[in-house]
């Protein structure tokens, strides 16, 4: 109720979820980024340090973003942005035929994917102090 209240309020999507959920979700963003070709973990880290959980945040950023967060050259950071966009386009193409073999229209799946509130069985009476907007 205290979630609904708030996302009135503020006029935010709120997405709650349990810690380990939370924490799932890191580690797969972490993931996705050590996948790319040249990611190494000094510096997936330093994205991680900086706000960048993922290959879809990374595809979202500007190489000048990069080169003053990170002090990368601006061809590297190019390079970096560019591979996660195709990674994030392959991982989109990917799940679009997983549904469509599963027999999951697009946008059931979407539906599915913007689930507002998560409770992981026997967590439901702990606060939850991990929310994004």
């Amino acid at each position: 109720q205290n979630v609904r209240l708030a996302s009135k309020l503020t006029g935010w999507h709120l997405d709650v979820k349990s810690e380990t959920r939370y924490n799932e979700s890191l580690q797969s963003g972490f993931d996705s980024l050590m996948q790319l070709p040249d990611m190494d973990e000094p510096l997936a880290n330093r994205l991680f340090e900086k706000g960048y959980f993922s290959i879809e945040d990374l595809s979202k950023v500007r190489a000048d973003d990069l080169v003053s967060d990170l002090d990368l050259p601006k061809e590297e950071a190019r390079k970096l942005i560019r591979a996660a966009g195709k990674a994030l386009e392959a991982e989109t193409a990917g799940n679009e035929k997983k549904d469509q073999a599963s027999g999951v229209s697009p946008e059931a799946a979407a539906d599915t994917a913007e689930e507002t509130t998560d409770h992981d069985e026997g967590e439901a009476d702990e606060p939850d102090d991990a929310t994004s907007r």
